[in-house]
């Protein structure tokens, strides 16, 4: 089945900019001109090599097929830090301004308000999709009904927006969440 709703990659909630940055060289040493799809062996060097570096927890993985490497390799790409040529990755040019000694989070948070749907890391969306949901997230929380956005809120962007169209549908489905839990509030505390 397709996705209908956008999601990021995350096998870590934070990742400190040493820690990218060592994922990078690490990927890079690691896989060298190697194919990287199917070849487990190197999934599994990459993986001991992430747990030397204190990425990832050390130790056996429960299942023999863990994805964890994986799911790395995943964000990565999916911050457009890396490409695969032939199956063979590489980083893009902004993986190699990192590495090489540029401002990680100048370089990442230009890499973000790129990111969109389609894309060449995002195959399984249904073809509704055209949208950069970072800049979309942006405009919300710039517009002079919303000015932010709570967790619980996001939810209706994540689900709704589409396309950059579907802006003013998602403000009037938070406006009107925020009304009625208003609503409900008052009639708790009258």
């Amino acid at each position: 089945p397709k996705r209908n709703t956008w999601f990021f990659t995350r096998p870590k909630r934070f990742l400190d900019t040493y820690k990218l940055i060592q994922l990078l060289i690490s990927i890079r040493g690691v896989v060298k001109k190697n194919k990287w799809k199917g070849n487990k062996e190197i999934q599994k060097q990459f993986t001991k090599e992430m747990e030397a570096l204190g990425i990832k927890k050390e130790g056996n993985q429960r299942d023999k097929n863990s994805g964890g490497a994986r799911t790395y390799y995943a964000q990565l790409k999916s911050l457009g830090l890396l490409f695969d040529y032939e199956d063979i990755p590489l980083l893009t040019l902004a993986g190699q301004e990192i590495v090489e000694g540029s401002e990680p989070i100048k370089v990442l948070q230009n890499q973000l308000l790129k990111i969109q749907y389609p894309s060449s890391t995002t195959k399984d969306f249904n073809g509704e999709f055209h949208i950069q949901p970072v800049i979309f997230l942006l405009e919300l929380i710039c517009d002079q009904d919303i000015k932010k956005i709570s967790e619980s809120e996001l939810i209706i962007p994540i689900i709704f927006a589409k396309t950059n169209d579907s802006f003013d549908l998602c403000k009037k489905y938070i406006l009107k969440v925020r009304e009625r839990i208003k609503i409900c509030s008052n009639k708790i505390f009258e």
